[in-house]
């Protein structure tokens, strides 16, 4: 914003490598207020201009960009995205009066994505504190978003947190961390509409107002993208028409003399990447307004609830007659925490998905369909050390913590001998029925019981068409997704994608089988949740062996005893337990060979294999090649036995990609989940053999 509101730095001094900062260790906004005005003690200035900020952002950011006429310029119908991003989310003021005006002009079935970098973000009191000065004297809408977002705002830790307002119409993208860095991992190529230049002043912070932040914004401009930014720097100005963007002076708000603003000239970038993954952008539609999913699961429901919120009409089809029977039929479902100190790719994962579903299934718990009682996890004496690494990691926070003995004993309610544990208090269980019941419950989505025995893509109607065993069709939608666990390989488009059934028994025991009432979900090897409906359920077993659903007294055994080894108390707890005939449930989970899920556009498997034959020879070479997909098809399976973890999540993605939105995910991690990555791997290795490629 202005000379007054120019200390955000949104890029370290000390990151200008472009390393990324510590994944979780950002440090907060440390804020002083004076007369409700916030005041960084970290750059010595105000976040906003007294009685002004508000002003001063429509002149300098809305104005600049001509955000209302182009959002009134929109055909009533339209159903597009709009994407604006912002270096410098600070107090969420320019988010807050840009939603709020999307919403009063743009078209009711359009979509506006904010994407925010901060460095250092308010910390929950200091942001409902400058909410509140915001809202006060908006309209109800702002007010309204300003609510939802403080109900959203994530955990101060480093990574992409997405947030949901206006009933899907409004998606804020919080990017915390180094802006730079931030930028770069943005699966968003030629997405961005609007830019928002804000953040510390050019000449007290260098390291974000330089080159490379302006090339970057470069490649992630859609053509005619415009740009706004308090500052009329030189070096501003001239770094910004380097990397393509036509700039103009113009005046500057009160008294501040300039500012610049302007629109993207579009470029040829190069090629630093193999772009087998940018398919997608091809096999998506923008203009889809239907699909088809496959399964009424956790994946497939959740996906048509993300789906619906943007205005697609969309039909479940499932074999049963009711949703969350097969794999994601269990009595209980754990949102279960399993962090690591490694930084890798499934770690990251494993992060992200849980923070996101700790806030996506708040709705649920408060209707009853499940239990925020909280989730611990015990360590075993080899990872005593490791699990106090991980607590010290993410403090002070509260969504994680780590528990004594004596603390351990009283959230479990059980005698506990372990001398500590991590304790999730956001987390919970959830019945899966009654959430993927609520999930379909939405005038936009049609629950349809039949078995699909084969689909097919009308090149004609541009349609997708299922039809069941005696050829009778089923239904047709312009997309069609595969989320049926299991079976999401059983069709010609994916037979040859790889896929593991595990089969995993879970054990009832009934509330008065033992001496103590459990008060929150108890992790370790297995875990166990209190009671529904005078009924515990204790899991689960992990077989490759057996294909059948049958009970098994051995699993039931095997369920209490690795309960039972990783804490004496427990041992005791559970040692008047019979395992012969207890109650229970069998299915198979779906799992790939590297335990992360397939999510995104469904590769033409042969076609890849032709198109990237080069790599069996040289798998480092580079050629401007896309991937080879089916035309609207994707995929969302392999959750394996985390579906309620990861499903929140995942959902969001894959939706984004359907509609060439930005992915909530960072571009690497988006690739670690493509279905079309084994196929990648088998070429670079020169591993075919697996594959059926019509005798070439």
């Amino acid at each position: 914003m202005a000379a007054m509101t120019e200390h955000r730095a949104t890029t370290a001094p000390a990151a200008i490598d472009g390393a990324a900062t510590d994944a979780a260790t950002l440090q907060p906004a440390q804020i002083d207020w004076r007369q409700q005005q916030p005041w960084s003690t970290q750059f010595q200035d105000i976040y906003y201009q007294p009685n002004h900020g508000s002003a001063e952002c429509h002149y300098v950011f809305i104005e600049q960009n001509q955000l209302e006429q182009r959002w009134q310029s929109w055909s009533r119908d339209s159903a597009g995205t709009f994407v604006i991003a912002e270096t410098g989310f600070g107090s969420g003021l320019n988010f807050l009066l840009a939603a709020e005006l999307f919403l009063a002009t743009a078209p009711s079935a359009a979509r506006l994505q904010f994407v925010s970098t901060e460095l250092h973000p308010l910390q929950q009191h200091d942001l409902a504190r400058a909410v509140g000065h915001c809202c006060n004297e908006g309209n109800a809408d702002l007010q309204q978003l300003g609510a939802e977002l403080l109900a959203g705002y994530p955990p101060l830790v480093a990574g992409q947190h997405s947030i949901e307002l206006a009933g899907g119409r409004v998606q804020l993208l919080l990017l915390f961390g180094d802006a730079l860095t931030s930028l770069r991992q943005l699966a968003a190529p030629q997405r961005v509409n609007a830019w928002f230049l804000d953040g510390f002043a050019p000449a007290k912070n260098p390291a974000m107002w330089r080159p490379e932040l302006f090339h970057c914004m470069a490649a992630l401009s859609a053509p005619q993208c415009s740009f706004a930014t308090f500052t009329a720097a030189g070096d501003v100005r001239r770094g910004l028409a380097g990397a393509g963007f036509i700039v103009n002076k113009v005046p500057g708000f009160g008294d501040k003399r300039d500012m610049l603003s302007g629109t993207f000239a579009a470029v040829q970038h190069t090629l630093h990447e193999l772009p087998w993954h940018r398919g997608y952008l091809t096999a998506a539609n923008s203009t889809a307004r239907s699909a088809v999913i496959i399964g009424a699961g956790i994946a497939g429901c959740s996906t048509a609830r993300a789906l619906a919120l943007r205005g697609y009409r969309v039909t479940v089809v499932d074999r049963h007659g009711a949703p969350a029977q097969a794999g994601s039929g269990n009595r209980q479902a754990v949102v279960y925490p399993k962090l690591s100190l490694r930084d890798e790719q499934l770690p990251q994962i494993n992060l992200a998905s849980l923070l996101y579903a700790s806030r996506y299934y708040r709705s649920h718990w408060q209707a009853q369909r499940g239990q925020q009682c909280g989730v611990l996890v015990l360590a075993e004496a080899e990872q005593a050390g490791e699990f106090a690494a991980i607590a010290a990691r993410y403090q002070p926070a509260q969504w994680i913590q780590r528990l004594s003995r004596a603390e351990l004993r009283q959230v479990s309610g059980l005698a506990l001998h372990s001398d500590s544990g991590l304790w999730f208090e956001q987390l919970g269980w959830l019945q899966p029925q009654a959430v993927c019941t609520a999930l379909l419950d939405h005038p936009l989505i049609t629950l349809s019981h039949a078995e699909v025995s084969r689909c097919q893509f009308d090149h004609s109607s541009a349609q997708w068409q299922l039809f069941n065993d005696s050829g009778a069709p089923i239904a047709a939608a312009q997309q069609l997704v595969l989320a049926s666990g299991i079976d999401s390989n059983l069709f010609s488009q994916t037979a040859q994608l790889p896929f593991k059934p595990i089969r995993g028994q879970v054990t009832h025991l009934h509330r008065q089988q033992l001496r103590d009432e459990l008060n929150c979900v108890i992790c370790a090897e297995g875990y166990v949740a209190p009671a529904q409906q005078q009924l515990l359920t204790l899991g689960a077993s992990y077989r490759r062996d057996c294909s059948n659903t049958e009970l098994s007294s051995a699993e039931h055994r095997h369920n209490l005893a690795q309960l039972s080894d990783c804490d004496a108390g427990l041992q005791q707890w559970l040692a008047d337990i019979d395992p012969q005939h207890l109650p229970g449930r069998a299915n198979f989970r779906a799992t790939t060979p590297d335990y992360l899920p397939l999510v995104g556009a469904v590769p033409d498997v042969q076609a890849m294999c032709q198109r990237y034959a080069f790599l069996t020879r040289d798998a480092k070479q580079v050629k401007p090649l896309e991937g080879a997909y089916h035309p609207q098809l994707f995929m969302l399976a392999g959750l394996g036995s985390r579906g309620f973890s990861y499903a929140p999540l995942m959902s969001e993605l894959l939706a984004a990609i359907m509609t060439g939105e930005v992915a909530p995910l960072p571009s690497a991690l988006c690739q670690a989940l493509h279905p079309a990555r084994f196929v990648i791997r088998d070429l670079k290795r020169n591993r075919l053999q697996r594959y059926d490629l019509g005798g070439n």
